[in-house]
């Protein structure tokens, strides 16, 4: 079952195509789990139809000779406490079944290839719904991966020339495997139990797009929430800085305009010396205004990066108000 159902399937739908709407749909949290709590649940829920029908036509086979469900639980007490139902044939009279008839050999087989085909047939079906997670069939339908298609159709071809190996040639093969022919009512059985996992898909990824749905527009509120906490944040982080700057462009103004007092002073001392010792009080003061015109011209440069650093902060401070009022 594994070889034939899971294999090829499984391997082609890593060629699905992208969901239709993948990139209007928000970013998935980066703690979000690859198999979220809907997931399993719908897996559970399409595996809980699974067991159902199998075991499901297994039983309704015998069902459908008589034997009762009670009669079915003590199947190993046929014979003992209950006795096998004679089968109407008609014309050709009525059949007496021994209980080594029903539950051993060929008697057994066919319910075991009922079982399996309809295991292998809900296999493929769901293979065939998987080519998108949320999206119906009707939307985006199996056509979209053609190695899906192939992937499906294969195993399914291998089945059948199992069931079918005498046709073939290849009688012991069937026999290896418990299987025997299914008749045209035999598949009418198969296909009534298999064929519904698509209406539990189609149901289940209805609601999965109501949930993401939701989901989606509650992502999209917080990130928008989040965004504009951001650009608060960032506001007032600017904010700080303009106010810092602006605070040491007036330091620095004060202590340029400090600067310059001194050194008119200096040059208005200069001019007054008339003594003896006038060259070397000219030299020791043209050395002090030497070295004020340096550290006034550092001033000024500083004074000017101070300047472009706050012009900055007010112009990123305006986007970030024009920013947040758009999106409030």
């Amino acid at each position: 079952v594994n070889l034939v159902t899971d294999g090829p399937p499984a391997t082609a739908l890593g060629f699905n195509p992208p969901a239709p709407d993948l990139m209007k749909q928000p970013p998935r949290p980066s703690d979000e789990p690859i198999m979220t709590p809907w997931m399993i649940t719908r897996y559970c829920l399409t595996g809980l139809y699974v067991g159902i029908a199998t075991v499901g036509i297994f039983v309704g086979h015998y069902l459908d000779m008589g034997i009762s469900l009670s009669q079915l639980s003590k199947w190993g007490k046929c014979g003992e406490l209950w006795q096998p139902p004679t089968l109407l044939g008609g014309s050709e009279g009525n059949t007496v079944l021994s209980c080594k008839d029903i539950f051993s050999g060929e008697g057994r087989m066919l319910p075991q290839t009922l079982s399996l085909t309809t295991l292998v047939c809900i296999e493929m079906f769901k293979a065939l719904s998987a080519v998108s997670i949320d999206n119906s069939l009707l939307s985006v339908g199996p056509h979209k991966n053609p190695w899906l298609v192939l992937g499906v159709t294969v195993p399914m071809l291998l089945h059948l020339a199992v069931v079918y190996s005498g046709d073939i040639g290849l009688a012991g093969l069937g026999k290896s495997f418990g299987v025997v022919p299914l008749s045209k009512e035999n598949w009418i059985s198969v296909f009534k139990w298999s064929a519904p996992i698509l209406i539990v898909e189609e149901l289940l990824k209805a609601v999965g797009r109501a949930f993401n749905r939701s989901n989606q527009e509650k992502r999209a509120a917080e990130m928008m929430a989040k965004r504009s906490t951001t650009l608060e944040e960032r506001l007032a982080e600017v904010t700080r800085a303009s106010t810092s700057a602006a605070e040491t462009f007036l330091s620095l103004k004060k202590r340029l305009e400090e600067e310059k007092a001194v050194l008119r002073g200096k040059l208005e001392n200069m001019a007054l010396q008339k003594n003896n010792d006038e060259g070397q009080l000219q030299d020791r003061s043209e050395e002090d205004i030497d070295r004020l015109r340096s550290q006034t011209e550092s001033l000024k440069l500083r004074l000017d990066e101070v300047g472009d650093f706050f012009r900055q902060m007010e112009e990123q401070r305006m986007q970030l108000v024009n920013t947040i009022g758009g999106i409030v």
